[in-house]
């Protein structure tokens, strides 16, 4: 048989980012996705949209009666629905988006820029309806800016509050939670201008936003969030070790402050275990992710979308540790939480199933690995990202457990559409993606004796590796030669 069979020990995770809520046992928590805030007028004020966005996000995910979409949830579903549809409507694009995170209501808003004034308007909307429950005015300036959020924030509650949506719990704003949002900096105006607009060019312009990110730090050294978000970009470039330096720096600043124990360090917390796991240093991110669980089960707020992404997350780092058993336990609870929460028809939880079903395939139980590999892509396919990684990714799963109980029929099938849609969307590019090749070509030649057939994808995979530089080249081009030589005969 041509070398080798291998089964992918990457965690399928999605970036884990914020936030929580509290646990409630008889009415589930609302979900609310709040969508970027535009700005009109002065364009010298066009970074004010990103930075109010930013805040408002954050501080309602400190609030333990409702569970808030994350931002980084909320971009990696746009991408996906970016990849597998086009010529949405804003609006159509605004509910897709609620939909495939589990949105309950949807928060809109626009600011008008004059000189060093704004106006805020925002729009609480019902995701099932349609309907605007809300519309909410107001008025500040760049001075006041940071009372403005928090006055953005608590209308926002208290608009929904009113709003008494059957079959949920009735939002509220608690002195706990007070204090939780308290805790955010109130950086210098320059400061947060500069960190606002480093926002809105993370991911197209990462170098620009770096440097933008220094001129911040410069202005005011003790700004945390701003090297969080310098820490997130040098890991996007390739520097993952000055990245978790970054994150340190801000750790120390929140010590400093002597509120490392609160939700900013969760989020510091979570950040790190990313960049861990991809180091390979699995022990550091488990621990990482523990410190994160804690502080959250510490605030009570253990009943949201954001502990689920934990657990998961803890339980992909169990994983490669060898530790089945535990990993098995932790993410069986982070899916229960996304279940209790009305999450189970979301990106994020066809996720965890997806890592969760690794587990059990690991664990030699192929039986339930396959019913939940086979649960998540059906749910990417009802939410229609069947055109998306996570459903691709998912297919070559399943493929390895179709391999593994020796239904090559079946296994090619699956290991098909994983690359097919892969290479659709130019998501073909790494060493998972060269051994789903690989394994065609292992079928082909092998079990199909078809030598023709299996050659443009053993070339995939040496083309895959040599990109990548990994060290199974040689074998690839080993196998390579061998079937050119039998397809030629």
């Amino acid at each position: 048989m041509l070398k080798k069979i291998f089964l992918s020990a990457a965690a399928i995770t999605a970036v884990l980012f914020f936030h929580g809520t509290s646990r409630t046992d008889t009415v589930k928590k609302l979900t609310l996705l709040v969508q970027p805030f535009s700005v009109s007028g002065d364009n010298a004020m066009n970074w004010a949209g990103k930075g109010i966005t930013d805040t408002v996000v954050s501080d309602l995910a400190k609030i333990r009666s409702i569970n808030v979409v994350t931002d980084e949830d909320r971009r990696r579903v746009l991408r996906e629905i970016e990849l597998s549809m086009t010529g949405l409507t804003e609006i159509d694009e605004n509910r897709n988006i609620a939909i495939l995170t589990g949105a309950n209501l949807i928060v809109t808003g626009s600011c008008t820029a004059a000189k060093n004034n704004l106006r805020v308007t925002a729009k609480i909307i019902q995701v099932d309806t349609g309907k605007i429950l809300s519309s909410i005015k107001l008025d500040g300036n760049i001075e006041n800016i940071f009372q403005l959020q928090d006055k953005i924030v608590t209308s926002l509650i208290e608009e929904t509050r009113k709003a008494n949506i059957e079959g949920f719990v009735i939002p509220a704003l608690t002195a706990e939670d007070k204090n939780a949002i308290a805790s955010k900096s109130t950086p210098k105006i320059l400061s947060y201008e500069l960190y606002s607009k480093a926002l809105s060019i993370a991911e197209s312009d990462p170098t620009g936003a770096l440097a933008l990110c220094e001129k911040a730090i410069e202005a005011d050294p003790d700004y945390y969030e701003v090297h969080v978000l310098a820490g997130w970009i040098e890991n996007l470039t390739g520097k993952p070790q000055i990245g978790l330096a970054r994150l340190a720096r801000a750790g120390a600043i929140l010590k400093r402050r002597n509120i490392q124990k609160g939700l900013s360090t969760a989020f510091i917390d979570m950040n790190k275990a990313v960049i861990q796991w991809s180091l390979k240093r699995y022990t550091e991110c488990f621990d990482s992710y523990y410190e994160a669980k804690t502080i959250y089960e510490n605030a009570g707020m253990t009943d949201s979308s954001a502990f689920a992404s934990i657990l998961i997350g803890m339980g992909s780092a169990k994983r490669a540790l060898g530790d089945n058993k535990s990993a098995l336990d932790i993410s069986l609870k982070g899916l229960q939480i996304y279940e209790k929460l009305g999450l189970k028809e979301t990106s994020p939880y066809a996720w965890a199933l997806t890592n969760t079903g690794i587990i059990y395939t690991m664990d030699k139980d192929y039986k339930t690995g396959l019913k939940l590999f086979n649960e998540s892509s059906s749910i990417f396919k009802s939410i229609g990202l069947e055109k998306s990684q996570g459903y691709a990714l998912t297919e070559a799963q399943a493929g390895y457990v179709f391999l593994y109980i020796k239904n090559f029929d079946e296994s090619l099938k699956r290991f098909l559409n994983s690359v097919n849609t892969a290479s659709k969307l130019n998501l073909d590019i790494d060493d998972n993606y060269a051994w789903y090749y690989w394994n065609i070509a292992v079928i082909y030649f092998d079990k199909k004796k078809e030598a023709c057939a299996a050659l443009p994808y053993i070339n995939k995979t040496v083309k895959i590796f040599t990109s990548t530089g990994s060290g199974e080249l040689s074998g690839a081009k080993e196998a390579l030669k061998h079937i050119q030589g039998e397809c030629r005969k």
